[in-house]
């Protein structure tokens, strides 16, 4: 309940910044997530219909027409980031995501195309989980928010916890974290944090598209 009161807060932040700092306060100080094990997940059979959304979508429906989108596919390559081969598959030399112009009608053998991993009629759907709790933990430090503690160590911790969540490992995410864009600049903190967030939520779109 914390770890979402936390995220509520966040949500406002623009709109009453006294509220949101009363409110997240609150939920930090009634402790959020710690780890991955504190996952609030939905778990999915392998018979229909309570299977997950996306296979019903990916593989029951027949259909052929996801691809990746360059939007993201673009800022995926840029930085090598390890998650690539997770999520998506058809990938070009160096595991490249191949993305085709967003929202332009395109061949789909032409492109990358969502992961295996979606094609599983039982992958959990984590409605919020520690790498989303992070990362919303990274931006209150930054906001200056009671007990938040250190924004770098929350941003890390997550890409590194999302990284691991999707094939990559410790040392992968090392790496990752240590390039110019990536590693935690507390001036440009707020973009970096969105945009990690973005990334991150790749499985969780609704989370993807709102505001820090």
């Amino acid at each position: 309940c914390n770890s979402l009161m936390r995220r509520l807060a966040g949500r406002i932040i623009d709109a009453d910044p006294a509220m949101a700092k009363t409110y997240g306060e609150k939920a930090i100080a009634g402790g959020v997530f710690a780890s991955t094990a504190d996952d609030m997940r939905l778990f999915y059979s392998s018979t229909p219909p309570h299977t997950h959304p996306m296979w019903e979508t990916l593989v029951q429906s027949g259909r052929t027409d996801y691809i990746a989108s360059a939007t993201l596919g673009d800022m995926l390559n840029m930085y090598a980031d390890p998650r690539r081969a997770g999520f998506f598959k058809n990938l070009a030399g160096m595991d490249s995501v191949t993305g085709a112009p967003h929202g332009m009608v395109s061949n789909y053998s032409d492109f990358s195309q969502p992961g295996t991993a979606m094609e599983d009629p039982t992958w959990s759907h984590a409605a919020i989980d520690y790498v989303e709790v992070e990362l919303l933990m990274a931006h209150a430090a930054v906001a200056g928010w009671a007990g938040a503690g250190d924004a770098a160590t929350h941003y890390n911790n997550a890409v590194t916890a999302s990284i691991e969540e999707w094939g990559g490992s410790a040392a992968d995410a090392t790496t990752y974290l240590a390039q110019a864009g990536v590693t935690f600049d507390a001036s440009t903190a707020a973009s970096q944090i969105g945009m990690q967030k973005w990334i991150a939520m790749y499985s969780n779109p609704f989370e993807a598209y709102a505001a820090v």
